[in-house]
């Protein structure tokens, strides 16, 4: 099921579903605006013949308050944004 937005403001009231920061207009008709933050990891790919589950993923940590994305590339960021749900809701990011 899809929370609607009276849903999540109703879960965010009652400290339910607790969002901090967040924007004044991030809460949309059926989902929650997320803003990038300033840290993200890049995979070392250059350094790894081939990347598997089962070996260690070597990552670059990178901060700054904007990141060049080349073609073909893969990143992790963090939000603005933290979330704490409860354990009857799961969300996609």
């Amino acid at each position: 099921m899809i929370l609607s937005d009276r849903t999540i403001r109703e879960l965010i009231e009652t400290k339910k579903l607790v969002i901090e920061p967040l924007a004044d207009n991030g809460i949309q008709p059926a989902s929650i605006d997320c803003r990038i933050g300033s840290d993200y990891l890049v995979i070392e790919d250059k350094k790894m013949d081939i990347i598997t589950l089962d070996k260690e993923i070597l990552y670059q940590h990178i901060e700054g308050d904007s990141i060049t994305l080349p073609a073909h590339s893969f990143i992790l960021a963090t939000t603005l944004e933290y979330v704490k749900l409860p354990n009857d809701i799961t969300a996609f990011v």
